[in-house]
């Protein structure tokens, strides 16, 4: 998703809803990653920022893992990027479904509709 702002600035966010959650997750440019509670509009987690921008991810079929690759973006240009020091991690992170109890909202739902994220898993893949 691009957005464009009134100072004329791009603002790049990869959106991704897994369908059995009425959660999403955005990342970006900047490095960072955050999960939302699309239903309260609320930020469930927001996960430390990577030393590079995250240009895509995804959450697998039951939203049980979320992947995200990190690596230069070329948002900075050409001029910004070097070879040497540029490297391409894939990460797996593992949200874990813990029930909220403050929000009556979904008291006595059965469907997982009350979710939110704890705290990650992190594994590399190089």
């Amino acid at each position: 998703m691009v957005v464009g702002t009134a100072d004329r600035n791009l603002v790049v966010f990869n959106l991704q809803n897994p369908q059995i959650h009425h959660t999403f997750a955005t990342a970006g440019s900047d490095g960072a990653f955050n999960f939302w509670d699309k239903d309260s509009k609320q930020r469930l987690k927001a996960m430390s920022r990577c030393g590079q921008p995250i240009p895509c991810s995804t959450f697998n079929n039951d939203g049980s893992i979320f992947a995200y690759l990190v690596c230069y973006d070329w948002s900075n240009g050409a001029e910004n990027h070097n070879p040497a020091t540029a490297k391409t991690y894939i990460y797996l992170h593992l949200p874990q479904v813990v029930d909220n109890q403050e929000d009556s909202r979904h008291q006595g739902n059965k469907n997982n509709e009350n979710c939110k994220v704890r705290d990650p898993l992190i594994s590399m893949i190089k």
